[in-house]
């Protein structure tokens, strides 16, 4: 289990993180966003 992990190219592995980092992006963004709309209807 643990060498075959190990013997895994880091190729795919950094785009699998690249992918995740900018899904986090999003939904950072998203949630300004909807903190925005929260603050303007609560104005």
């Amino acid at each position: 289990m643990f060498r075959t992990e190990w013997r895994r190219p880091p190729r795919p592995d950094h785009r699998a993180r690249e992918a995740v980092s900018k899904e986090f992006a999003v939904r950072r963004i998203v949630v300004r966003i909807r903190a925005l709309f929260v603050a303007v209807e609560g104005v």
